[in-house]
């Protein structure tokens, strides 16, 4: 606490500070200096603490760890003299690492065995670095000083895992892990405090040395834990570089005093008067623009401003167990997210939060990798099929060949024991989509993965935050004046946080300016006041600028639970896909449903979308979807009229996926919060 009041009464005299170097500045005309760095970080932590605040877990102690990350920001030096220079930095910094602990344990049976405890750290903070720095030599410099830093992320990812041995041991969840959880890191410190000390070389890279890449190396030393009241610290070795300008002084140009001129004899001249000057009048340029929004029923209302409402929200996603391949071809496609080996112990289906169903498919071979590695007694079939004509026509070994690929990966970065992977082939699945058809022979070209483990091939269900805007639209109604016609125009609208959007034109200007905001706000929830702009320029070159503000309110959960505000959850869950043309329950489907219908109170609110692919025609569409939805509400228990039916699609219907993905139904549940 001492060392922050210090620093805060540092950075209160800081503009002092700068004036008095500025004036010494003057006086012997050293050059300041601004830039960029970057840094690539090798964080070590020092701790000695066994559990984090109330989560669980066993571990003896962790004692160190070690990780990598980047540091960037901008920075400014001032000279005072030739050999000292304040240096000022602000920035960001990722100080991430991973614990881990052995801990050799007795299995049943007497079998040795070692329980591995890992923590991971995700750290990291915006923050400034003011130092002292000294030239001893030309072009080399030292420094020292502290870095203050806001900590903006502060995440942890915990397990135990048994390693040895790895065929065999479990624990009583019948896992080789245990204790797997995750969140933001309890009672964690929202400041960062630590000692910097450095070196680094200018190196001049053009010819009047007006700029400078500087390679530098520093080490930052913690000063405050991590956590408040435990022995953990950060530290980090930073390797990076640096791009400072320095402008050159002006040339100062000497006055010249005039002689007094010589003293001559008038000469009288006859002064004829100007001819008045008649001035061009200008014509008239004007611009105005206004803003309303469009509500659900698309009438146009005032808006006086937009409200975010945040909700907490469990998402269930369902996974499509195929992977789809080009024709006559057993490479798998580069849409299908691949990772490292060494990656492997990072992949968490936490990180994909607000992430769409098609985002979490691409992801479908690390996901059955990932739950195979944490259930090591699981085993897979990979069937391979083709679509029986053309090149494809009765090549089983295609198939197989599609089939071992799918293996092949699992095997090569998840480490799993290629005896645990059964291969099988065949020429068209066992449920194959229409073949007359050109949707349907891309459907066929496949590989299907199945279980008999429902922890393999289960939905992927994320706790996550839901958004919802007040407005779904804003109308933008410009009216433009130009007398001497007008030659261009652009509309813009942006928020700080980077939501932004930009209309444009010639010559003319539509009467009214539509712009879709629901979805791109509640993705980013931004909080910043949305900014519109109207610019005008006529032919002969004017230009007139009007501006607009539209207030943005953010209500948050912990808003509404400090202030005690009305509130709700609202679930979203999909089915497992249907089959083309079909409207019934499989297992997977029923086994889902039985989840949701626990999840659904009496006083909830409830809304069923159907959908389908753009297959066939569109009144058979619609009824399909209305049979779907129809069929989930009546499994459920609940009333027709909350059966919402569309034959409409979410995703893409030009891909094999995007149409499997389009053949669902939607479940929303609203619960309010007591």
């Amino acid at each position: 606490m001492r060392i922050c009041i210090l620093l805060f009464s540092f950075f209160l005299t800081l503009p002092a500070h700068i004036l008095v170097a500025q004036s010494t500045l003057d006086a012997d005309k050293p050059l300041a200096r601004y830039g960029v760095y970057g840094n690539f970080n090798l964080n070590s932590h020092n701790a000695d603490f066994r559990t984090f605040p109330g989560v669980p877990n066993c571990c003896p102690k962790f004692q160190d760890g070690s990780g990598n990350g980047l540091s960037f920001g901008l920075l400014y030096d001032l000279p005072f003299t030739p050999q000292w220079f304040l240096s000022l930095r602000a920035g960001y910094e990722n100080y991430s690492a991973k614990l881990t602990t052995s801990e050799p344990q007795e299995l049943a049976g007497g079998i040795s065995g070692v329980f591995e405890h890992r923590v991971t750290a995700d750290l990291a903070s915006v923050g400034i670095e003011p130092s002292i720095g000294f030239k001893p030599i030309r072009n080399l410099n030292l420094n020292a000083g502290i870095r203050t830093g806001f900590v903006i992320q502060k995440n942890y990812s915990q397990v135990e895992i048994i390693v040895q041995p790895s065929d065999k041991g479990v624990f009583s969840n019948g896992k080789s892990t245990r204790n797997d959880t995750s969140g933001v890191i309890p009672n964690a410190n929202s400041m960062s405090i630590n000692f910097l000390a450095g070196i680094s070389y200018d190196l001049p890279i053009n010819g009047n040395s007006t700029l400078f890449l500087v390679p530098e190396i520093q080490y930052s030393y913690g000063l405050a834990p991590i956590i408040s009241g435990y022995d953990w610290q950060a530290n980090s070795l930073h390797l990076g570089i640096s791009l400072k300008y320095s402008p050159k002084p002006s040339v100062e140009i000497p006055v010249i005093i005039p002689e007094p001129p010589k003293k001559e004899e008038p000469i009288i001249v006859e002064k004829k008067l100007p001819l008045p000057v008649i001035e061009k009048k200008k014509p008239s340029l004007t611009a105005e623009i206004s803003a309303n929004e469009i509500n659900a029923d698309g009438v146009e209302l005032p808006v006086n401003h937009i409200k975010i409402e945040e909700f907490a929200s469990t998402a269930l996603h369902p996974l499509l167990q195929y992977v789809f391949f080009d024709e006559n071809s057993a490479e798998i496609p580069k849409k299908y997210s691949r990772i490292e080996p060494q990656n492997t112990d990072n992949f968490s289906l936490r990180s994909f939060i607000n992430v769409s169903s098609m985002d979490l498919y691409y992801e479908v071979l690390n996901v059955v990798g990932y739950r195979m590695k944490t259930a090591p007694r699981s085993t897979i079939t990979v069937t391979g099929c083709n679509s029986n004509e053309g090149n494809e026509l009765n090549n089983t070994d295609l198939s197989r060949s599609r089939a071992e690929s799918v293996k092949n990966y699992i095997v090569d970065t998840w480490g799993i024991d290629k005896k645990r992977i059964k291969i099988a082939q065949r020429n068209l699945p066992v449920k194959p989509s229409n073949s007359s058809i050109k949707e349907g022979i891309e459907e066929n070209r496949r590989v299907e993965i199945s279980s008999g483990d429902d922890e393999i091939i289960k939905p992927i269900i994320i706790d996550d935050t839901l958004r919802r805007t007040s407005i779904r639209a804003i109308r933008f109604r410009p009216t433009v004046n130009a007398e001497a016609g007008l030659a261009e125009w652009s509309l813009t609208a942006h928020q700080s946080q980077g939501l932004s959007t930009k209309f444009d034109g010639k010559s003319e200007i539509q009467p009214t300016i539509d712009w879709s905001i629901e979805s791109e706000m509640t993705k980013t929830g931004v909080r910043s006041d949305v900014e519109y702009a109207l610019t005008v320029k006529d032919n002969e070159g004017q230009t007139v600028t009007k501006r607009a503000v539209i207030p943005v309110e953010q209500v948050t959960i912990q808003k509404k639970r400090d202030e005690k505000l009305a509130d709700k959850v609202i679930d979203r869950y999909s089915l497992i896909l249907f089959d083309f043309d079909k409207a019934d329950f499989d297992k997977r489907n029923q086994s889902i449903l039985s989840f949701i219908k626990k999840r659904i109170s009496s006083d909830a609110q409830v809304s069923i979308t159907g959908f389908t692919d753009q297959t066939g025609d569109e009144e058979h569409n619609m009824k399909l979807a209305q049979m779907r939805a129809a069929t989930t509400a009546q499994v459920l228990g609940l009333k027709a009229n909350v059966v919402d039916t569309k034959g409409e699609q979410k995703f893409s219907n030009n891909t094999p996926e995007g149409r499997f993905y389009n053949r669902t139904v939607e479940i929303l549940v609203e619960t309010a919060v007591k």
